[in-house]
This record gives C-alpha cells, structure tokens and sequence, in this order.
C-alpha cells in the first residue's frame, strides 16, 4: 500500500516516539505537583516542548497554548473570543467573517455560537481557484460588531493558500482580529507569525510526524495582550484556558516533531515541491483532460486534488487498490456528501463527488530512496483511469 492521505494524518517519526517513551514509564509525574522532582522534571518538560513548538512558528512559548487538536484549538480562539465578551458585559451579538471554504472546526463553532445567539456568521464565497476576493472580505468586516475574521492558511482539501498576511492588514485596518487554521501549513512551508501578523494560529502535531490527540494554539502576545475565555474549566492549567492535567508524552512528542520540522524544514519543502510538480506534470502528459481543483492559485506542495472526467471518483479509488487517498477532508461530517470546498469553487455535485484529494509526505517505513516516485504513482493512476475508461 502506497499511502497518499498525509493532509489526513501523518506516521510519527520514529524519533518522535524516542522521545516520548519515558513520560510513558518511568518519568510519569504530574506537572502540577510542586513538591517533588517527579512534578518539576514534568512540567520542565512541558515548557521545553512550548519553546520547541514557538520555535517553529517564529513565536514565544508565553504565546503557546497546548490543546487537545488544532480543533479544539480553533474553538478556543473564537469561543474564547466571544464568551469573554460575554463576561466582560459587552451587550452585542457579534459578528464572525470567515470564508466558504473552511474546515469543519471552523463551520460547526460558528454555527454553534449562531444557535447560541451569540454571534452571527457572515461568509465570504471564493472563485473558481479557490481564491477570495479581498474587496469583499474588507467590505464584510467593515461592520462595528464584527469580532474576528476566521481564514485558514492553506486549503485542507485543494492546498489553495490564502494571503494570510494582506488579510491580517485588512483586519487590523478595522481593529478586529484575525483566527488562522495553520494545521496544513506548519511543517510543510514556513510559517512565520513575526512576518504574518495572525492574532491567532491553530495547528497539530499529528499532521507533521507527531502523535495524535496534541494540538497548540497560538495567541499573539499571550492572553495578557488578548484575553480569552475557557472552554475547560478546572485546575488552570496552561494559563487558565484548559484545567486538566496535561498530557505530558504527547505534548513533548509535539515539540520534538516541531524541533525536527524546523531543522528539516527547507529541504522537506524543496523535496514536497519537486513531487508535487513530477507527479501532477506526469499526469497532465498521460491524461491531458485531467482538472487540477485550484491550480490557478497558489498552493502548499502537499496537496494535489484532481478529477478525471467522465470518471467515477470511487471507481477510480477501487481500481487504484494500491494507494491510500481520500475524496475529502477526514473531518467531513457528511462523509456521502461531495466536498463543500468544491462546491464554493462552483463545480457540479458530481464534479464535487468525483474530486480525489492526493496528499504527499514521508514514509518513516521504509528508506527515502524506497519511496515510490512522484512518476510511478502517476503511472498508477494514469492506469487505472485508462482501464475504467475502456471497460
């Protein structure tokens, strides 16, 4: 099997679990607990990962918040946002601007604070390539209740990148602030926070060789500078935005993978770059008919979404038996349903159902030059497209 989901989750690097195995066993303290070297190395080990993590993104670990997934990092930035306006006292129903293309993290808590009747939800549609028109996005937040913009950074399902930092300039034009799903970005191409000024970051580690359940979300001069509400109430743990203990193992396999990301990080780009150009060039010299979703706009080098027309997009998944690849986002929840994302770019249910989404990364099974080329992948498909079309 030739796994081909990487926007989906990613295998931990091997030296991710290396460091995580002794806050497994042996070094199980709680970091809460004060009195004993057991709690202290604990909690060290936390506030070495938070740099780790901080270092990744150009951030300072006082700017890190550990979560449980870029998802619930997400619900923190606006519901934190919009409740803390409640505690303030702050009579308003407020206004969110986001985009048609978000994923399901950002919808779903709009929504949510929608039923509450605690914020409406004002969505800015994209073009054929993906792209927002930035005339629209600055006439939509224009509005004196508008509380934050909400946009990711790179398109889960297509890898279209929005100009995070001309949408930060519009945002803080108008004294709002602006939340950024990061999760398909960091890791993949530089993501500096010095150099586009989000207020807020949302990413996970399990989308760049780390373990699963671990997310961060970064607050632009800690909430001293941007208060925020929490979701979890509790013992106050990371600074008072999620009581639990925290989940030592996995917040320092976090840091190790952003550590490894940051020092791989020009070389993993320009290896992503070179497979997404040799595998979607191949495929357009065997199959010229093929569609690129969003190829007209700028894309991260991990996503290549394609239809093949008058091909079944599940058909086609069966008869590529060989390769692990997905028609949308894992975190669909309609999973019979065609992709929203396509549908905002204006193509036909079918086309939307018909999609197949290819996502690349590395395979810590087996030894970088065993990895099956950019070529012979396309080779596969090309195949299996050609033998429905003759059957």
């Amino acid at each position: 099997m030739i796994y081909l989901d990487y926007a989906a989750t990613t295998p931990m690097d091997p030296r991710v679990a290396d460091a995580m195995s002794p806050f497994q066993t042996q070094q199980f303290g709680n970091p809460n607990s004060r009195d004993h070297a057991m709690g202290w190395d604990a909690n060290d080990a936390i506030e070495r990962a938070r740099s780790q993590v901080a270092s990744l993104i150009n951030a300072s670990p006082e700017e890190i918040i550990f979560t449980g997934s870029a998802t619930e990092s997400v619900n923190l930035a606006i519901k934190g946002l919009a409740f803390g306006r409640m505690i303030e006292r702050l009579a308003c129903r407020w206004t969110i601007v986001t985009t048609a293309v978000e994923h399901a993290a950002v919808r779903s808590t709009c929504q949510r604070l929608q039923q509450l009747g605690i914020a409406e939800t004002v969505v800015n549609p994209v073009d054929r390539s993906g792209q927002l028109e930035l005339a629209q996005v600055n006439a939509a937040i224009k509005r004196e209740s508008t509380l934050a913009l909400v946009a990711m950074h790179a398109n889960n399902e297509t890898g279209v990148l929005f100009p995070i930092d001309a949408l930060a300039e519009i945002t803080h034009q108008h004294d709002t602030y602006l939340v950024t799903d990061a999760t398909q970005s960091v890791g993949k191409i530089e993501v500096d926070v010095r150099e586009i000024p989000v207020d807020f970051l949302a990413f996970s580690a399990h989308k760049l060789y780390g373990p699963k359940g671990i997310g961060a979300l970064y607050v632009r001069g800690g909430i001293e500078a941007i208060p925020l509400a929490p979701l979890i109430d509790g013992g106050g743990q990371e600074r008072g935005l999620r009581g639990g203990t925290q989940n030592v193992a996995a917040i320092v396999g976090f840091g190790k993978a952003c550590e490894l990301a940051g020092k791989g990080l020009a070389d993993y780009q320009a290896w992503l770059t070179e497979y997404h150009s040799t595998f979607e060039g191949t495929l357009i010299d065997l199959l010229p008919d093929v569609v690129v979703n969003g190829g007209d706009a700028a894309r991260i080098p991990s996503i290549s979404n394609l239809r093949f027309p008058s091909i079944c997009g599940q058909e086609l998944i069966r008869e590529m038996q060989q390769l692990a690849v997905s028609q949308r986002s894992a975190c669909a929840s309609h999973p019979n349903q065609g992709s929203h994302v396509l549908e905002a770019m204006g193509q036909s249910p079918e086309d939307c159902r018909d999609a197949i989404r290819f996502s690349f990364g590395r395979d810590w099974n087996c030894a970088a030059e065993e990895q099956p080329s950019a070529g012979v992948v396309a080779q596969i498909v090309a195949d299996a497209v050609l033998s429905l079309r003759t059957k």
